[in-house]
């Protein structure tokens, strides 16, 4: 009968995860008062939102801060690069170059072992 009874308590208790999701969905369901304000501002910011997505003063001053930021990584990245090369070490930029390089010399050794393979099974068949 005991093993029943933990059995019985395990089907109905439920985990903090799953009480906080039912609460989120009676907060936000359409049938209860909180669930009506939540929509209702939800809607209000949705036209807010779409009003400023097609505002020019804002997408200008958005794309000024987006450059701004972009610009700022780049001094930035230059400046540690700059820092890191001082230390005569290499910067990440350096490894990426080299590695570029290696990839094309490798490409190249690959392309001239595929001519030698061509050109020495030419030779073989040339001689029987």
């Amino acid at each position: 009968m005991q093993g029943t009874n933990t059995a019985r308590e395990g089907a109905t208790r439920r985990t903090p995860l799953a009480l906080t999701l039912k609460a989120i969905g009676y907060l936000t369901g359409p049938k209860s008062m909180t669930g009506k304000a939540f929509q209702w501002c939800e809607r209000r910011g949705s036209k807010a939102l779409e009003r400023l997505a097609v505002n020019p003063t804002y997408l200008r001053m958005a794309g000024g801060m987006m450059r701004q930021s972009f610009r700022t990584q780049a001094a930035y990245t230059k400046f540690l690069e700059d820092m890191v090369h001082s230390a005569r070490m290499p910067a990440l930029s350096d490894v990426e170059q080299l590695e570029q390089r290696l990839a094309r010399v490798l490409d190249k050794v690959e392309a001239l072992e595929s001519q030698l393979e061509f050109a020495t099974r030419d030779a073989g068949r040339g001689r029987a």
